[in-house]
């Protein structure tokens, strides 16, 4: 959702256009990952019917990476703090100690 950020100076047609561009967006991305990674079948038609379950399956890919990589991040927020502070009491007891 880092990409939302410039979108909130946005409204109305304008904030429409960016949403439809970035559906739009998505789309031929997933459609392009769809022929590049299913296996082609030797009939057109076959090809045609194949194509939703594969975009069906990218598409739960993708909300499946999306939703670990947030769950990551905010996992790993009381791992930093834990960091910072423990440098942060580092550095008070290396000051304590050249104070005596």
């Amino acid at each position: 959702m880092i990409h939302e950020g410039p979108v909130l100076e946005f409204g109305g047609r304008d904030l429409a256009l960016l949403h439809w561009s970035a559906a739009a967006r998505h789309w031929i991305v997933l459609v392009l990952a769809a022929q590049v990674f299913v296996p082609h079948a030797e009939s057109t038609w076959l090809q045609l019917a194949l194509l939703p379950v594969a975009l069906v399956v990218l598409c739960a890919a993708l909300v499946l990476v999306e939703t670990l990589v947030a769950k990551m991040r905010i996992l790993l927020a009381p791992r930093l703090l834990a960091v910072g502070a423990g440098a942060a009491l580092l550095g008070v007891l290396t000051w304590l100690i050249e104070a005596t």
